[in-house]
């Protein structure tokens, strides 16, 4: 920097450069002692909205000696590292928005609609819709002598139309029967900004001289100053839509294009990961999956490898369009994942995902970590094979390991209503029933623990052994002591639309007991018997150190 030049923030909170002060006074008092070194031309940064340091009280201006502007010289910009160890505390930042540039003049503009229409009157009010959900058209509007725009007063017929009226001035040429435009923003889709700007300054290229900051006060004095405004335009983002039940269309989220970007991906299967990847989470619906993107309503113009994003900046205005890009989406209920893997299926389950299977599966024995989670569950989701084929997933073993453990069990806790499980084979599967359940009054089987009415099935083949460990008696024919076994599942041992219980095994499964004189020994405690309503009968193993022969459920 210049030695020759002051840089400052004011409101009294710091000098840039080597001067830091805490109060009004103080820097009131520098500016004085500046100016009566020499150092009187002021050029004053307005941030338009912004904010200096993320600090709402402090505004940017620098100070030069008259002699260098006199021969010319480069601003600095508000965080140019030229400014050494405190050019931090000058950056100028907006939520929302990103700075297009800085500009010496700056008008009023009108704010438009998506179809380009005036969106407010006079008052700051919206201008109500006609009966075809049209806005007035922008011709209501006129440019005074300062080509600031003022808006005529307007006046409605009985429908509520707008009737256009000329304006009116007084004798000096003031308008009477409106005012300016308001420049704040409001909460508008497709809203434009509230200025526009003229003389944007190069901090590369342009010199500042005397000439640029030449003014003069009401009573003739000569003063050297200049104004530069920030110019912000909304962040360039997306707007994502669904199409309701009744074909309405409603708003989700939004995203806010990155900067160093012109385009974000379309949601695409992640077929290593066997899940759908989105390019950020405001693109999202909870409970749904993605099917497609589209630029119109009417679904005439997918977007394919990429979303482009046609916001465009007019330097010259310190303007820009096009800022939102609508993007109209097309879902499938549920959470999907496309399952090629025993990796993907155990990783990605949970009780409400639904599943589509690409090939037969197969979880491997004793993997640590490639296990079933699904016997936690109370499955909601859909289970089926893609493309109407039937595909296989075996190998899948959980259990029961104490009396806390789960009130249901199976392959799956249990499933519920509206659960759908289609085209799928299930073969070679186990469940282990490994210790007491008296406290339980739970439910067990193969497939699951309780099947819910409202469950489907179509098409489901089930085949696999239910292991029986060191468990209670029964005491009530085809019910046990607090809990129930049943070849499917503990309330509906045989379902109509499932296949397969005859190919169901149940067998003793050796556990640690102690004989009459007290010794250890591993042994076969119990028996299963399957009944004809495939309930399992739980009865003790009359020779435990013998293993029973497996028993087989039948229809």
């Amino acid at each position: 920097m210049n030695k020759r030049t002051k840089a400052m923030i004011g409101l009294g909170v710091a000098f840039l450069g080597t001067l830091v002060l805490a109060a009004c006074a103080p820097v009131n008092q520098e500016n004085e002692r500046l100016h009566g070194q020499g150092y009187t031309v002021v050029i004053r940064f307005d941030q338009n909205g912004g904010v200096v340091a993320s600090a709402g009280n402090m505004n940017v201006f620098d100070r030069y000696h008259e002699d260098d502007v006199e021969r010319g010289v480069k601003l600095l910009e508000p965080g140019d590292a030229d400014r050494g160890n405190v050019a931090h505390k000058s950056i100028v930042s907006r939520r929302g928005y990103f700075l297009i540039g800085w500009y010496r003049e700056i008008y009023p503009s009108i704010l438009l609609d998506g179809s380009g229409n005036a969106v407010l009157d006079e008052k700051g009010n919206e201008i109500p819709l006609d009966e075809d959900g049209n806005r007035c058209n922008i011709e209501q509007y006129i440019t005074d002598e300062k080509g600031d725009f003022i808006l005529k007063d307007p006046e409605y017929d009985a429908n509520g139309n707008i009737i256009k009226v000329d304006p009116e001035y007084d004798a000096n040429g003031n308008l009477l029967n409106g005012e300016l435009f308001a420049t704040e923003l409001v909460s508008v889709t497709g809203k434009t900004q509230a200025f526009s700007f003229g003389g944007r300054w190069d901090f590369e290229k342009d010199i500042c001289t005397l000439e640029d900051v030449t003014q003069t006060d009401e009573k003739g004095n000569t003063y050297y100053e200049m104004t530069l405004y920030a110019a912000w335009a909304p962040n360039f983002s997306y707007s994502y839509w669904y199409e309701a039940e009744g074909g309405e269309w409603v708003q989700y989220g939004t995203s806010t294009l990155p900067a160093d970007r012109d385009s974000i991906a379309i949601p695409s299967w992640n077929e290593s990961a066997g899940t759908m990847s989105y390019p950020n989470n405001a693109m999202k619906r909870s409970g749904y999956t993605i099917e497609g993107v589209y630029a119109d309503k009417e679904m005439n113009q997918p977007f394919t490898d990429v979303i482009p994003h046609y916001g465009e900046t007019d330097l010259e205005t310190g303007t820009a369009k096009n800022t939102i890009v609508d993007c109209y989406t097309t879902w499938r209920a549920g959470d999907w994942y496309h399952i090629r893997t025993a990796e993907q299926l155990v990783n990605n389950f949970t009780a409400s995902g639904s599943y589509e299977i690409y090939n037969d599966i197969t979880i491997p024995e004793n993997d640590n970590k490639i296990y079933w989670r699904g016997n936690l569950a109370n499955f909601t989701g859909t289970f089926k094979s893609a493309d109407n084929n039937v595909y296989t997933i075996s190998g899948i073993a959980s259990s029961q390991t104490s009396s806390n453990d789960l009130t249901v069990g199976g392959v799956f806790g249990s499933i519920g209503s509206g659960a759908v499980i289609e085209n799928v084979n299930f073969e070679n599967i186990s469940f282990n029933i490994e210790n007491d359940t008296t406290r339980m009054g739970g439910n067990y089987g193969l497939l699951a623990g309780r099947i819910e009415a409202g469950a489907t099935f179509r098409n489901v083949h089930v085949s696999g052994t239910i292991y029986l460990g060191d468990l209670p008696l029964n005491t009530t024919s085809g019910k046990n002591d607090g809990y129930a076994i049943g070849l499917l599942s503990g309330n509906t041992p045989l379902h109509n639309d499932i296949v397969g219980e005859e190919e169901i095994a149940v067998r003793s499964q050796q556990v640690p007991l102690r004989d009459s004189g007290n010794n250890t020994f591993n042994g076969w405690a119990v028996i299963g018997t399957v009944g004809v309503d495939g309930y399992v009968t739980v009865t003790a193993n009359p020779t435990p150190k013998e293993d029973p022969n497996p028993t087989t459920g039948t229809n």
